[in-house]
């Protein structure tokens, strides 16, 4: 084979502009490429971010929807409280076994006998099954004790079917902290297996905030998840929700379930929005 400095100076021409001709066209093959990829990915981002705030619309309005309903119940449980008479707190004391419902942890305590309508609340259940029988799945009685608000009387059950009568929400939480100003809150929790959207209001006995009345119901997802069912993005993929404290509100085997530990959750938390 002749080397290229033995060619003739048109055969070497040729095959430089062969060269550079090839080059040109990896070249121009290589810019296009960039700009289908950028137009797709581009168009890929808009129409999920357009998918995206459809699914937000669509449970912004379930949430609203939500709370209209629960401030109906609310409203229904505080007369059918009232049409009882007031609660009156004697001077008789009985002794229970308070269970922290975060730690788990018991303390002793002594409370004071209330008595609503002439009957006494502790372990009687006609108010809180009366309210559950109108179609509000939960409601409780708390009596404000050292370490935070008692359940004296309730429907909410633990996982083993029993009512959850002895349990108390912690003075530190949220919630005690609300009340204890004399304010309502209303918030989500996980209860056993489903989620519920819960409002607690300040009991008075003798002007003093003394008590919780409460009332949850279970919150409709039923719009969200027939939409978020029927997406799948790139064959295998799909939508699902997951709450600021990692709490995964919808998904279609991990409902309930917390990411708070996964890097994916971490990464999120730190976005700006």
């Amino acid at each position: 084979m002749k080397k290229v400095n033995d060619l003739k100076i048109s055969t070497r021409l040729n095959y430089f502009l062969t060269i550079l001709i090839i080059l040109g066209f990896i070249g121009f093959g290589m810019y296009v490429n960039g700009l289908v990829s950028n137009h797709i990915v581009t168009s890929t981002d808009a129409q999920m971010r357009e998918q995206i705030s459809d699914l937000v619309e669509i449970m912004r309005v379930e949430q609203q929807l939500n709370r209209e309903k629960l401030s109906v119940a609310m409203n229904f449980a505080k007369k059918q409280f009232a049409s009882l008479g007031r609660v009156v707190e004697q001077v008789q004391t009985i002794r229970i076994d308070a269970r922290n419902q975060i730690t788990q942890e018991v303390h002793p305590v002594n409370v004071n006998v209330w008595v609503l309508g002439g009957v006494p609340i502790h372990g009687n259940y006609d108010f809180v099954d009366g309210v559950q029988a109108m179609g509000i799945e939960t409601a409780t009685i708390f009596q404000k004790i050292p370490q935070g608000f008692l359940r004296i009387s309730t429907n909410v059950k633990n996982l083993d079917g029993s009512r959850a009568v002895g349990t108390f929400i912690p003075a530190d939480g949220a919630v005690a902290k609300s009340i204890n100003r004399g304010e309502a809150y209303s918030g989500r929790a996980w209860v056993v297996n489903a989620w519920y959207i819960t409002m607690y209001e300040p009991l008075l006995v003798n002007g003093e905030v003394r008590g919780i009345l409460y009332v949850g119901i279970r919150e409709s997802l039923a719009k969200a998840k027939s939409v978020f069912g029927a997406k799948q993005y790139f064959k295998s993929g799909y939508p699902y929700i997951v709450s600021s404290d990692g709490t995964i509100m919808l998904h279609p085997t991990n409902e309930g379930q917390s990411m708070k530990g996964d890097t994916l959750f971490g990464r999120i938390s730190t976005l700006k929005s």
